[in-house]
C-alpha cells in the first residue's frame, strides 16, 4: 500500500544527472539491472522550472513526496544531453558514429514510502531518445520512453566555449534549447544519482554512475510546444528562457535500469 504523499518545503537546489548521493534507504540491496547503457563524451544541461503542485501531483504516485518550492509550486527538471557514443546492453547505435540525444522530464522528490531520501532525487515523467536501440530496450521495462528520430543537436566548440543547439521533436515533448557553455577546467569527479519510475511492468530505479566535470552554460530555450510543461507551468513566462545561467555537465556515465520493490 502506497504511503500518502507528504509534501516538504525546501530551498532551491541544483538538479540533474550529476546529483551525488549514497544508495537510497528505500532500496536495501543493489538489484540486478534489466538494461545497462554506456554513454560516452556527453554534454548535458538541467533546467528547473516551477510548476503547479496541483498539476504535477497527479503525475507522480502518492508514495513519493514532491519537492515544494512554496505553497502552490513544485519543481520539474528538464534534462537534455547529447553523447558521442552510446551502447545499450553492449549494442551500439546503428552507424556507430551517430550521437545520441536524450530528453528527460522529472519531478524533484524528497521521500519514497515515507522514508526521506538522502538528497533530493527525481521521478521520471518522460524520457525521449533518438537512439533506436536505447528506445527499444528501455520500452521493454515500462519506462515512459518515446522514440524521437526528428530530434537534433549541433555542437560547436572553440576557444574554451562550446555551443549546443538542441531541437527536441515528437511525442508532444517539443522544445528548442541553446547552451553556450564554458568548458570545465576542473578534473572529472565520480558521482552517483538515482531516479525512479513506477511503471506498468514494475517499479524502476535508474542509477547513473557518472564521471563528470561541471561548469556553467548560458541557456536560451523555448518550451512553449512541450505539452507536459504547458499544462502545469506555474507562470506562462517560465516557458521561455533568455540568457539564464544553469549548470553544464561534461562527462560520461553508465546507467542501470532495475526493478525494485
Amino acid at each position: 500500500m502506497y504511503a500518502r504523499r507528504v509534501i516538504a518545503v525546501f530551498g532551491l537546489a541544483a538538479a540533474g544527472l550529476s546529483f551525488a548521493m549514497p544508495m537510497p534507504a528505500a532500496a536495501d540491496a543493489a538489484p540486478s539491472a534489466a538494461v545497462v547503457t554506456d554513454e560516452q563524451d556527453c554534454r548535458e544541461t538541467n533546467v528547473a522550472r516551477a510548476v503547479l503542485t496541483s498539476g504535477l501531483d497527479p503525475l507522480v504516485p502518492d508514495r513519493y513526496s514532491l519537492f515544494q518550492l512554496n505553497a502552490t509550486a513544485s519543481r520539474l527538471i528538464v534534462t537534455t544531453y547529447t553523447c558521442s557514443r552510446v551502447s545499450v546492453d553492449g549494442q551500439p547505435v546503428v552507424g556507430h558514429d551517430k550521437p545520441t540525444t536524450v530528453t528527460i522530464g522529472s519531478a524533484a522528490v524528497t521521500h519514497r514510502d515515507g522514508v526521506q531520501l538522502p538528497t533530493q532525487q527525481q521521478y521520471i515523467l518522460w524520457y525521449g531518445t533518438d537512439n533506436p536501440v536505447q528506445f527499444a530496450k528501455l520500452q521493454q521495462t515500462g519506462l515512459p520512453v518515446s522514440f524521437l528520430p526528428g530530434s537534433s543537436s549541433t555542437v560547436t566548440s572553440g576557444g574554451g566555449t562550446t555551443t549546443i543547439d538542441w531541437a527536441i521533436r515528437g511525442a508532444g515533448l517539443d522544445y528548442d534549447q541553446q547552451a553556450v557553455a564554458t568548458e570545465p577546467v576542473t578534473d572529472p569527479e565520480s558521482r552517483t544519482s538515482f531516479w525512479w519510475h513506477d511503471g506498468p511492468k514494475g517499479d524502476l530505479m535508474i542509477t547513473y554512475d557518472n564521471v563528470r566535470a561541471l561548469s556553467t552554460a548560458i541557456i536560451t530555450a523555448d518550451f512553449t510546444d512541450n505539452q507536459v510543461l504547458n499544462e502545469i507551468i506555474a507562470l506562462p513566462t517560465l516557458l521561455k528562457i533568455t540568457g539564464v545561467p544553469f549548470t553544464f555537465v561534461r562527462g560520461s556515465w553508465t546507467s542501470k535500469v532495475s526493478f525494485v520493490e
